[in-house]
């Protein structure tokens, strides 16, 4: 258990407000602005106090009126994920259901949401994402929606400053300056939830959720989702592509906080710059950069 080092915040570099809401799970936040312009990358400069505030993308979104929702959350294997919360859920409010043995979910309620998405899988068991719900009026059947499973709880790494915690292959260091990690204590309760899991997203198989017009080469999910790490956390990765020694590669965060405040809430946007390790076995972030948050990280060739 890491202790007093989570949710540490020393004067002058306090986070922002997740605006989280009271619902069970933490809901999403949509953005219409998929693909949104590059954030500057999170700074770790030995000189300077650490960034602990991203470029936000909140904006000033209009009413969308919710009536109906239906979709099947599926794992990997296409199998449906029972007892799963998955919600309909905006930046003011969320809406919850819950997956049936199939994985089936229905949510008929009509409420005025601004930027809804469809939130699921938690990040707990599941990768979490979020799944913008467009339109002036939602009702919409989204059929098979996909997650994939990370191991168990009790298998994650313990977010230590100055350590690197482990998961299948990846690597998170967290700065031994780190001022503030920060899971979500309504959804991470627990030492174990609190740990360091991470799990290889076939591209092949991603979900609506990823913007596939970005040209994602790699994608990794991070749990616990939403975690703030300031300053921003250095990330290794296997090279699963196969890219070249050296070849420039460019880090885009997903958005499942409703506080938007590195990446649009349901979007993408660019955190950090990296390349290809010189023996060509990892893809590593740039010693500028960092992850400033957790949450599914697409991978690219640099442009």
């Amino acid at each position: 258990m890491v202790g007093a080092a989570f949710a540490l915040v020393l004067a002058g570099c306090s986070t922002a407000s997740t605006g989280k809401q009271t619902s069970p799970q933490q809901p999403g936040k949509p953005d219409a602005a998929k693909g949104a312009p590059d954030a500057p990358a999170p700074v770790k400069d030995a000189g300077a106090a650490p960034v602990c505030h991203g470029p936000g993308y909140t904006g000033s979104p209009s009413n969308q009126e919710f009536n109906h929702l239906s979709a099947t959350v599926v794992d990997g294997d296409g199998k449906g994920i029972a007892d799963l919360i998955a919600q309909a859920c905006g930046t003011n409010i969320c809406l919850n259901g819950t997956t049936s043995a199939n994985g089936a979910v229905t949510i008929n309620e009509h409420q005025s949401l601004t930027k809804p998405a469809f939130k699921y899988g938690g990040g707990e068991a599941y990768v979490r994402f979020a799944l913008p719900l467009s339109g002036s009026t939602v009702d919409v059947d989204l059929g098979k929606q996909t997650t994939f499973a990370f191991d168990a709880p009790a298998s994650g790494a313990e977010l230590v400053p100055g350590k690197p915690a482990v998961s299948n292959g990846v690597t998170l260091t967290v700065s031994s300056d780190t001022v503030t990690i920060a899971p979500d204590p309504l959804d991470f309760q627990g030492p174990d939830l609190k740990k360091f899991r991470a799990v290889e997203v076939p591209v092949d198989k991603a979900p609506a959720a990823v913007d596939a017009s970005l040209g994602f080469g790699m994608l990794v999910a991070l749990t616990p989702a939403a975690t703030v790490l300031c300053p921003a956390a250095s990330l290794s990765v296997p090279n699963s592509p196969g890219w070249a020694a050296g070849t420039r590669v460019e880090l885009f965060l997903h958005g499942v906080d409703i506080g938007e405040e590195w990446a649009p809430y349901g979007g993408w946007a660019k955190v950090s710059g990296g390349a290809v390790s010189a023996d060509g076995m990892t893809i590593e972030t740039d010693p500028d950069g960092g992850l400033p948050a957790l949450s599914v990280v697409g991978i690219r060739l640099a442009k």
